[in-house]
C-alpha cells in the first residue's frame, strides 16, 4: 500500500478490540476524560490483559508472546499503523494506566518494563517508516528548521 494512502487512512482505521482490557471501554464510554481514569485494582491482571491485546494487534510476522524484533525484508506495519482516538494513542494511554496502577512503591515489574520497551521499539520503527528519506539521511527540510532569534539589543 503506498505511503500516501496509509497516511490518509491513518486517522480513520481502528485497532482490534479483541482481548482489549475492559478499562479501555470503560474510559471510552466516559468521553476519554483524563480526569476520569479507569480504576485498575489489580495491576498484574490488567497487565496480562493489556499484553494479550498488544500481541494480537501487530503485523502477523510479530505475533506471539516473543514479539519478534527482527525486521523481515518485506516489513509491513500497516496492520498497526492506526492514528486518531482509537489508534496507537489509546494503547499508550492504557499502558500509562498500568504504570500508574503500580503506584509509587517502586516495584520493578519485568512484564511492564518489557511492554514499555516493546511499544517504544514499535513507535520508533513507525516514525522511521513515516519520515521522508531525506530526513532519515540526516538532512532537514527548510520547513523543519527553526530560525534562531536575533539577540535583542540591551538599549
Amino acid at each position: 500500500m503506498p505511503l500516501l494512502v496509509i497516511l490518509l487512512d491513518f486517522s480513520v482505521q481502528r485497532l482490534p478490540t479483541a482481548s482489549r482490557p475492559e478499562e479501555v471501554q470503560w474510559w471510552i464510554k466516559r468521553k476519554r476524560l483524563i480526569s476520569h481514569l479507569p480504576p485498575v485494582e489489580k495491576p498484574s491482571e490488567f497487565g496480562a490483559t493489556w499484553k494479550l491485546w498488544w500481541v494480537k494487534m501487530p503485523p502477523a510476522w510479530r505475533e506471539g508472546e516473543l514479539l519478534v524484533k527482527t525486521l523481515p525484508t518485506d516489513v509491513d506495519w500497516e496492520p498497526i499503523l492506526r492514528g486518531g482516538s482509537n489508534g496507537l494513542s489509546i494503547v499508550v494511554m492504557a499502558l500509562s494506566w498500568w504504570v500508574h496502577a503500580m503506584g509509587s512503591t517502586n516495584q520493578h515489574d519485568l512484564e511492564l518494563s518489557a511492554a514499555i520497551n516493546d511499544v517504544t521499539w514499535v513507535l520508533s520503527k513507525l516514525v522511521v517508516m513515516l519520515l521522508p528519506a531525506s530526513v532519515e539521511a540526516g538532512k532537514k527540510h527548510s520547513r523543519d528548521v527553526i530560525p534562531e532569534e536575533e539577540p535583542k539589543s540591551k538599549r
